[in-house]
């Protein structure tokens, strides 16, 4: 292990050379503007932003390593002032509201083990693995990225703190099965697994247009501030058709329990629609919109209506207009009104 993590780092740092024999760069630059219009703690505009840049590079049989990929990513990130103070949502209407920083996004390993089967080690982002629904990448509220009964009370290794980890992956055609190891508390890289671990599994298939996921986890907090143990399960449903006017639309439905002492969060739930070609055609815009719920312990339940509408122009540029709303942010504030304007630009 020492020698193969030795060797990982070397050619990483040493080896760029590699881009040149097949290795290729991807990532993205996201700018938004989020004002709180009405509601939440009180009225006023946050301007953040972030960028993440990753080199994946072929790995060719040797002593020490079979073949394989690997990855390097560094993410940074900035804003003017926190959003937790405007709306005070829990379900926060932008993954982007991250501390100011630079860190390692992906420092990963991966490999085939068997036929079917892929093993990957390293600093990873679990997202990129678990508990996706395609159908909600155009709603940018948190609610709508992970189920949030997991993601509010564990310390997920994913944006913005990709984390340490090691996960099995068996593929065969439309079915799938996940399982993984993550360090408890990835906001801090060098505690690994001495500040706890996250044990998750999840599992798949798509059958004609109707696509069904089932996730379960163990969080173990150990010295992570502010969290507890807890475990809990997902489903997540998806169904995609073709309109007769050639409109690709997309329903799902995300649930979400988690048994925590004390309780937080203990149910969480997501309905959303998506339909491209809604004004322009080659699917070149997207029309999304979302409900978010989740119950919290002796509060009032808090609750996000979301619409989006993306277009892309001049290839990999997009703009976002976002309209939310958001019922008793926290089970405590008035109801919040929030407007955010995104541009992106992937490459």
């Amino acid at each position: 292990m020492k020698h193969l993590t030795l060797r990982l780092i070397l050619c990483l740092i040493l080896s760029p050379a590699a881009l040149a024999a097949g290795g290729t760069w991807s990532g993205y630059v996201k700018l938004e503007d989020v004002y709180n219009l009405h509601g939440g703690k009180k009225i006023g505009n946050i301007l953040q932003g972030a960028t993440r840049i990753t080199a994946t590079y072929p790995i060719f049989g040797s002593e020490y390593v079979p073949d394989g990929i690997y990855k390097l990513g560094v993410l940074g990130a900035t804003h003017n002032r926190s959003q937790s103070s405007y709306t005070a949502a829990i379900q926060s209407t932008t993954l982007l509201n991250v501390q100011r920083e630079i860190r390692i996004s992906n420092l990963s390993y991966e490999t085939n083990l068997a036929p079917y089967i892929t093993g990957r080690i390293g600093i990873m982002d679990l997202e990129t693995y678990y508990d996706i629904t395609e159908a909600a990448s155009y709603l940018y509220n948190t609610a709508f990225v992970n189920a949030m009964a997991l993601d509010k009370n564990t310390q997920l290794a994913s944006f913005p703190y990709p984390g340490i980890g090691a996960m099995v992956e068996l593929r065969n055609n439309q079915n799938y099965a996940l399982l993984g190891l993550y360090q408890g508390n990835p906001q801090q890289l060098h505690t690994f697994l001495y500040h706890g671990y996250m044990l998750i599994s999840e599992a798949g298939t798509k059958v004609s247009h109707f696509a069904v996921k089932a996730g379960a986890w163990l969080y173990q907090a150990g010295a992570t501030p502010n969290y507890n143990n807890a475990l809990g399960a997902y489903f997540i449903g998806q169904q995609d058709w073709r309109t007769d006017s050639n409109r690709d639309m997309v329903a799902f439905m995300q649930f979400a329990y988690s048994n925590e002492d004390p309780k937080y969060i203990p149910y969480s739930l997501t309905l959303g629609v998506n339909s491209n070609n809604i004004f322009l055609n080659n699917n070149n815009d997207w029309l999304s919109a979302g409900i978010g719920k989740i119950w919290l312990y002796n509060l009032p339940s808090e609750v996000v209506y979301e619409l989006s509408y993306v277009i892309r122009f001049c290839d990999n540029w997009y703009l976002s207009p976002d309209l939310q709303y958001v019922v008793k942010p926290s089970g405590l504030y008035h109801n919040a009104t929030v407007f955010l304007l995104r541009l992106e630009y992937w490459f």
